[in-house]
């Protein structure tokens, strides 16, 4: 390739130059600690309160819902540790916790830990669509349990959950529903005043907001159990000064999504329809996981039988082509993805199977470019193989 491509924007994403700006300026001329007792100090309050009502605003969400974090993984752990810790300070009792196995690892691995301090874990069942069943999840809650924590949109694949009729069952069940929304925040419309979630989490760097800031939506704010001891920040959840530059540059990066999110989502599918049209005329053995399933707008995830994806992700990067085979998070784990594994795929299928993500600043050209060169070094990966 003669420039780089980036198609890993499930990872993270580059900052929007406007973000970069703003960011610039809260780091430069408008610096400054909103804890402060002075003039620069009730200045730089005033921006966070701003920067925290419009988050609430533009996801429907009550006025003082929002905590801010240092990014996805602190604010899951913050929701399904806090809760957790609440319920096990109200009762003598067993405590559970309902999720699934295609979580992300901040999760997954926060659950592994509360087994081991006398936590019940259920894994709800997940089916080839990679969609869990809701008539399990009703079965689950005929029994009390803690919380439900479900994302709803899978990094690796896209699949968007029923998160509606989720929500409505845990509502009727009585029990509080975490939603992980790090890949659905500017891919999904979502309104919070219209669906009963408890408490939804996300990250700005995968919508073009800075690395490092994390938001958690408490709803009916019933968090009190925090993981740190410190200042009264955020509301004593999350003690600590806070990242106010970062903090700006998701409200700039959620204002930029929000004015236009019919159109990014229109551009983002057609990328991905077109880049999955072209592999599969290319490739006719190649399968996309989930074509069939109700995804987010940007992701595609291709298993190329005959061939290890590893090797694959390496040679496209030799190329210039970024992509990748799981989350960031665990992709440096010599292991099949967990999730392809739960919708039912093969070890070797799984370890086949490589991660295309796009994002608003990546163009039609780029598609059928790296569509090209996929075709050429897979076809060089399998004659290797054989």
């Amino acid at each position: 390739m003669s420039s780089e491509v980036y198609f890993d924007n499930n990872a993270t994403t580059p900052c929007l130059d406007a973000v970069i700006a703003a960011v610039s300026d809260a780091l430069g001329t408008n610096f400054g600690n909103p804890s402060s007792a002075h003039c620069r100090g009730y200045m730089r309050q005033e921006a966070l309160g701003a920067a925290r009502a419009f988050v609430e605003d533009v996801l429907g969400a009550p006025a003082g819902s929002a905590i801010f974090t240092s990014g996805g993984t602190e604010a899951n752990n913050l929701v399904v540790l806090g809760v957790l810790r609440q319920a096990q300070a109200r009762t003598p009792e067993p405590i559970r916790l309902i999720t699934s196995p295609v979580e992300h690892s901040s999760v997954t691995r926060v659950a592994d830990a509360l087994v081991t301090q006398g936590v019940t874990v259920d894994y709800l069942p997940v089916g080839s669509d990679g969609v869990v069943s809701t008539d399990e999840l009703e079965l689950l809650l005929a029994r009390p349990a803690a919380l439900v924590s479900l994302q709803w949109a899978n990094s690796e694949t896209g699949v968007v959950q029923l998160i509606d009729r989720v929500a409505a069952i845990c509502r009727d069940a009585g029990t509080p529903l975490h939603c992980d929304a790090a890949q659905a925040v500017g891919k999904l419309p979502i309104d919070l005043s219209t669906l009963p979630i408890d408490y939804l989490t996300f990250t700005g760097h995968k919508l073009h907001a800075p690395p490092g800031i994390g938001v958690v939506i408490d709803t009916a704010q019933r968090l009190s159990q925090s993981l740190w001891y410190g200042g009264d920040q955020e509301r004593g959840l999350r003690p600590g000064t806070q990242n106010l530059a970062a903090i700006i540059g998701l409200r700039e990066a959620l204002e930029i999504r929000s004015a236009d999110l019919d159109a990014s989502v229109d551009h983002l599918r057609t990328l991905r329809d077109r880049f999955e049209r072209l592999i599969l005329q290319r490739i006719p053995t190649a399968n996309v996981n989930g074509l069939e399933s109700p995804r987010v707008c940007n992701t595609s995830n291709v298993c190329f039988p005959g061939i290890e994806g590893q090797a694959l992700v390496a040679q496209m990067s030799r190329r210039g082509v970024c992509c990748s085979q799981t989350s960031a998070c665990t992709s440096h784990v010599p292991r099949p993805s967990s999730a392809l594994l739960a919708m039912g795929l093969s070890e070797e299928d799984a370890f086949a199977s490589v991660r295309f993500s796009f994002s608003v600043l990546n163009t039609d050209a780029e598609v059928q470019a790296v569509a090209d060169l996929l075709s050429e070094v897979y076809r060089d990966l399998l004659r290797l193989s054989t």
